[in-house]
């Protein structure tokens, strides 16, 4: 695969999060792009922001306050932070102008060999 379809999933979960859609849209897509990335810190911020939206869709959510949030400004408070992470974290991707394998790889103690 080549740069451009790994780099463009940071880019489509930034579009996610501006998108004006309903939660469930942003948590249904959410979960397509989680299945898809090889980043697992990626895939965590990824999936807590879809967590965090399946608990405003999930029918009486209200109800269990100990783990969910129990209004929308809870869930609001809930969910800025959230989001904020993964736009940063996104952003910071694309600013590296990497390859998501090589930034995997560095991860990983690789080193790039220079000639």
């Amino acid at each position: 695969m080549g740069r451009e379809n790994k780099i463009n999933e940071y880019e489509k979960a930034l579009v996610i999060l501006r998108e004006s859609s309903t939660p469930k849209s942003k948590n249904n897509a959410l979960i397509k792009l989680s299945v898809t990335t090889s980043d697992q810190e990626f895939k965590e911020l990824i999936d807590a922001a879809a967590r965090g939206y399946s608990y405003y869709i999930k029918p009486g959510y209200s109800r269990n306050a100990e783990t969910l949030p129990c209004n929308h400004t809870t869930w609001l408070e809930y969910m800025v932070p959230l989001k904020k992470e993964l736009k940063e974290y996104c952003e910071s991707m694309l600013a590296a102008k990497k390859p998501q394998w090589q930034v995997l790889a560095e991860r990983n103690g690789w080193i790039k060999s220079t000639p």
